[in-house]
């Protein structure tokens, strides 16, 4: 874009913001950590950008696990998460810390206990119209595939950590 300023002219470039995110685009995983103390993440969602273009990352991951049409849980964003506005470029890898309750608690069962055979999905911030989101499975740090247990009604989703 050229602009005249008093007699000067001067080049700007301007570059338009990525398109948001989808789905096909991106490459999710849900690592369990290794016990932790009480206040720290349970878990880590991930998602990195497998394609040749940046994209928008605008707000939060929105998770769904479900026993057929019997028990379920959402995420939501921590209560002091701030806002998420941020650009994932090609091969980069964005962190959302996971805070649940993944064992059974003294007198409490768990919500989606680990032999229900639970299912789970991640969608994007702002999906497009036909986005329906990425099956996700629960793995440990080596990738192996774990039982998906939840004992808690919410699984809250903390700030981002780009890497």
């Amino acid at each position: 874009m050229l602009v005249g300023l008093a007699g000067l002219t001067a080049y700007l470039w301007v570059h338009p913001r990525p398109a948001a995110c989808g789905s096909p685009q991106l490459r999710w995983k849900w690592t369990r950590l290794a016990d932790k103390p009480a206040g720290s993440p349970t878990a880590v969602l991930s998602a990195r950008n497998r394609s040749a273009k940046p994209c928008a990352f605008d707000g939060y991951p929105q998770m769904h696990v479900w026993v057929g049409k019997a028990q379920d849980v959402e995420s939501e964003p921590k209560k002091e998460a701030a806002p998420v506005r941020l650009v994932l470029n090609p091969g980069r890898t964005v962190d959302f810390p996971l805070f649940y309750q993944p064992h059974d608690a003294p007198r409490m069962s768990c919500w989606i206990a680990g032999d229900y055979n639970a299912s789970s999905d991640v969608m994007v911030p702002h999906p497009a119209k036909h986005d329906y989101g990425s099956f996700v499975h629960v793995t440990n740090a080596k990738g192996h595939r774990l039982p998906t247990q939840v004992c808690s009604d919410t699984i809250q989703v903390g700030p981002p950590h780009l890497r």
